[in-house]
């Protein structure tokens, strides 16, 4: 984040009574932009295991407790998906014995009482057997009762590892703050 976002983010943050620890820092601790849809190969170079992807993203009032459709593109071999912490899908099979659906569009439903306004998390869990890994292509957006959000050609947060706690990362209360912490990390 430059100065001057990190400046505007501090003067927008007192308005509104305190930030949120996300909004002025870095980046957060081992995680690593990576473009979405895209190979993590970019990024981690050759790897093979796990890898979550997150990302916020700022949701309209009217979108707010409506069903949610998700699709995540094809995933390279195996996921499980969540929307602020709670799992919506899934394709494939993750260890310990894994199976590969690389070529499976994923079309993921999200309950309308996981949507709320503002900003929301998506969490990929990710597993690659070999070869290529991450969302490799195909449409990544979201579609609600008054249209859609295109969610590819941005950038996402991904962390090699597995730690289920990471599909729990808080969102700020603060439609604001949690405005700013999308707009951080993925163009809404």
């Amino acid at each position: 984040m430059s100065i001057s976002s990190k400046i505007i983010a501090l003067i927008l943050a007192c308005l509104v009574g305190g930030f949120a620890p996300g909004v002025l820092s870095v980046e957060p601790e081992d995680w690593q932009l990576i473009p979405v849809p895209g190979r993590w190969e970019s990024v981690f170079g050759q790897h093979d295991g796990f890898v979550w992807l997150k990302a916020y993203v700022v949701l309209p009032s009217r979108w707010a407790g409506q069903e949610l459709i998700f699709h995540a593109g094809r995933i390279d071999d195996a996921d499980e998906t969540f929307f602020n912490g709670s799992k919506v899908g899934g394709v494939g099979k993750l260890p310990p014995e894994p199976k590969s659906a690389w070529n499976v569009d994923r079309i993921y439903t999200i309950p309308g009482e996981l949507v709320r306004e503002g900003a929301n998390l998506i969490c990929i869990r990710i597993y690659d057997t070999g070869g290529a890994g991450g969302i490799t292509s195909g449409t990544v957006s979201l579609e609600g009762p008054t249209g859609s959000i295109d969610l590819a050609g941005g950038t996402w947060l991904a962390r090699k590892g597995d730690d289920l706690s990471w599909k729990d990362w808080s969102v700020p209360s603060d439609s604001l703050q949690a405005t700013l912490l999308a707009r951080k990390y993925l163009a809404t």
